[in-house]
């Protein structure tokens, strides 16, 4: 994937033999049309967490986050979280159980629960 998405000028993906997506790699990466999409493309991948529209909120482990104006209609959803998006905070975020941090030379990998 990493060819694909460097020399592509459009590109298709696809899942057992049935077409998910074709797009430009920046289309394809920025808004992918499905969750194999999503946890596909991309090093390390895509995010996904699962949680429940409530009321113009999403509730993922008990914390509420006000979801846009055009949000789905109530019900269970998925949140797709690019790794690159996420960042350390003191206050006012998700706590974070570090599993595993793998030094990849100038950058960290970090693995852990929500």
């Amino acid at each position: 994937q990493v060819e694909a998405m460097t020399l592509a000028q459009r590109m298709m993906v696809m899942n057992a033999g049935k077409l998910e997506q074709i797009g430009t790699p920046e289309e394809v990466y920025a808004r992918p049309a499905s969750t194999f999409v999503a946890g596909f493309i991309g090093s390390p991948p895509m995010n996904l967490l699962h949680g429940m529209a409530e009321d113009g909120r999403l509730v993922l482990d008990g914390v509420a986050l006000p979801l846009p104006a055009a949000a789905p209609r109530a019900g269970a959803l998925i949140l797709g979280l690019r790794p690159e998006h996420a960042q350390l905070a003191d206050a006012g975020g998700w706590p974070l159980q570090v599993q595993v941090v793998e030094m990849l030379g100038a950058e960290r990998l970090v693995h852990g629960h929500v």
